[in-house]
């Protein structure tokens, strides 16, 4: 039946609405007579004029006030504060109608004055019952359909803020999911023990026994809370249920999201590490209203490089890259920014390779180009060490090519992007960026001013850790660990372009920049934690019936089982309270440039021995496994 008048056409359910509302003013008036007169009221001739008045005059009040225009399924306390003002002006007008003789209908003193009162009362109450009763129905009939023809989640609600419960309010009527409780995310646990929508409010310290009592499958987060909070994630971590954000009211209401946009809890802010800020001054120093040239744009780090500089106000940015589709892709979202904040820089793609020096010299001639961040480069290890010529060329000839470029062309500020791996390297592509440091490092005496910017793992790069584990997770794995006790550095792709333009702000003759990055994170920890929040177990001997397997596969050609950011043992602090500068001993630049013509020569005559007997000259203790 239900069914049949939802299919029904708005004018038609508005026809009926019209109708039950002239049989409750009826109703509402003969319970009033009856109340009034206490027996029973039986209308004479003229005092049924009386009823038909009542529907002639409410209706279109009922029309003008928007009683027939509202959705029933999404009536609330608003709607029926409109109930209580189109009665109010109802009851005035059928009272003026009434007694003050516009109409002579019948004689006043057959109709007492406090009947106008009492039939207000009822018309609130009936128009209001009817109301939320169709709401109920509604609701209650979609929810039973759904749940016949899809399956219900059981969920949980962290948080009880008023985000939280105006969104679970909301999600109460979802048709695939059920709410079962809160669960208060403070430790004062104000509404412990309280209800909220007829939903209890638990304790963070029953979690575990109300998952199981409740068979719920997902824990929804409404407050970003929970990554700062250290007395949640303990108690998170070993609990395997699946965990996800809401999206903010602002976000739904700005269309952003909707109520079915639950994304995963993003693990790059579990890591126990604060994100640093920047400092705007030195975002701005080298990049506000100048000409930049980023190398390597359509990269990972290039690419959020550049999202970066379009706040920033450059006059022009060169984006260069040997891939074309992802030089595409970065300019087609440079474009999209740039329409969306009406930013007048001009955003200039070039298809080439940094092995081109010409090439890089005529870009930085010609644009004027102030500041370049030298982002290009091989940086897959494993890959590296199947391909060392390649390597060799890429990130050390091509840096070399830029760097010369630079200085012919006069630009202000050079800026290469290193890693951790270039601290005592053991791998192909180690080394190669060790040599590209060196490089930068024996020009520091040039009018260019040139700075290396050294951090370790960055999340969401490509290659990154975090991603793969994602997607095995989603395979249903296992999760490839190379050893239990490898650890890595994490940061932010934001973090990590943003310190790339600060230090080229701070760099002067050739310094080491690197973020005070907190603790080194455990990755066979990391698999764990990314296991249990996806509402998953381990599979191992304790528990053969486990969902995900962890896999250890053992070290890699080239890999450590730690990384280190600094070559020497002294850093100091900077303008920026988190990022220090390290002073390393630059090495001879005439020595540095004939090993260089040698790399070359091995490079034309694709001689890999010999190239490594180069490194282990110019980097002695690079421990290379054949």
């Amino acid at each position: 039946m239900l069914r049949l008048l939802a299919s029904q056409s708005r004018q038609r359910k508005q026809s009926m609405m019209v109708f039950i509302d002239s049989l409750i003013l009826l109703v509402a008036l003969e319970l009033s007579f009856s109340l009034r007169l206490e027996n029973i009221f039986i209308p004479n001739n003229e005092i049924v004029l009386l009823f038909i008045i009542s529907i002639i005059s409410a209706i279109p009040i009922f029309f003008y006030f928007g009683l027939y225009n509202t959705v029933t399924r999404y009536i609330n306390l608003d709607f029926l504060l409109t109930i209580f003002q189109a009665t109010i002006v109802h009851a005035i007008i059928f009272g003026f109608l009434i007694f003050l003789g516009a109409f002579e209908v019948a004689p006043s003193e057959n109709v007492p004055r406090s009947i106008i009162f009492i039939n207000w009362i009822i018309l609130i109450l009936l128009l209001s019952s009817s109301r939320l009763t169709a709401r109920w129905l509604i609701l209650n009939s979609t929810i039973s359909s759904h749940m016949k023809a899809n399956k219900t989640e059981n969920v949980a609600i962290l948080g009880t803020s008023e985000d939280a419960i105006s969104l679970a309010e909301r999600l109460k009527y979802s048709s695939n999911i059920k709410i079962i409780c809160f669960f208060s995310n403070s430790k004062k646990e104000i509404f412990k023990n309280q209800k909220i929508f007829n939903l209890p409010v638990h304790s963070m310290n029953d979690l575990n026994k109300i998952i199981n009592k409740h068979n719920i499958e997902r824990l929804l987060v409404s407050e970003n809370k929970l990554y700062k909070d250290k007395y949640l994630l303990d108690i998170l971590e070993n609990i395997p249920i699946r965990i996800e954000q809401i999206p903010s009211l602002s976000d739904i209401l700005d269309g952003k999201s909707d109520l079915s946009s639950f994304k995963k809890l993003n693990i790059s802010k579990l890591l126990e590490r604060e994100v640093v800020p920047p400092v705007q001054e030195l975002l701005n120093s080298d990049v506000k209203k100048r000409s930049v040239l980023v190398t390597g744009a359509g990269g990972s780090i290039g690419s959020e490089l550049c999202l970066q500089l379009i706040n920033l106000n450059p006059i022009i940015v060169i984006l260069l890259d040997h891939d074309e589709f992802s030089l595409y892709e970065i300019t087609g979202k440079l474009n999209e920014e740039k329409n969306k904040k009406n930013i007048k820089t001009k955003f200039l793609p070039v298809l080439g390779s940094v092995n081109n020096e010409e090439l890089i010299k005529k870009i930085c001639n010609k644009y004027k180009i102030n500041t370049v961040y030298h982002a290009a480069a091989y940086k897959h290890v494993n890959i590296l060490e199947n391909n060392i010529i390649e390597g060799a060329k890429n990130n050390i000839l091509g840096t070399y090519s830029c760097v010369k470029a630079s200085i012919t062309a006069e630009v202000n500020n050079f800026v290469l992007i290193s890693t951790d791996k270039a601290v005592r390297p053991t791998s192909i592509m180690g080394v190669t960026k060790r040599i590209s440091e060196m490089i930068v490092q024996s020009k520091a005496n040039a009018n260019t001013r040139f700075s290396i910017v050294r951090f370790g793992n960055v999340i969401g790069s490509s290659g990154s850790v975090i991603p793969l584990f994602e997607k095995q997770i989603s395979q249903g794995g296992p999760i490839t660990v190379t050893h239990e006790d490898v650890i890595r550095y994490f940061m932010t792709i934001t973090e990590a372009s943003q310190l790339v333009i600060q230090a080229g702000a701070m760099g002067n003759n050739g310094e080491v920049f690197l973020l005070d990055m907190g603790k080194q994170v455990k990755i066979y920890d990391l698999a764990k934690k990314m296991i249990h929040l996806r509402g998953l177990t381990i599979k191992d001997r304790k528990n053969p019936d486990g969902d995900i397997e962890i896999s250890i596969i053992g070290l890699g050609k080239g890999e450590k089982l730690f990384e280190e950011l600094v070559i020497g043992k002294d850093s100091s602090i900077t303008k920026h309270p988190r990022i220090l500068v390290s002073k390393e001993e630059g090495f001879n630049s005439d020595l540095l440039i004939n090993y260089l013509e040698d790399i070359n020569s091995c490079i034309e005559s694709f001689d890999e021995e010999q190239i490594i007997d180069i490194f282990q000259k110019l980097i002695p203790d690079f421990n290379y496994q054949k």
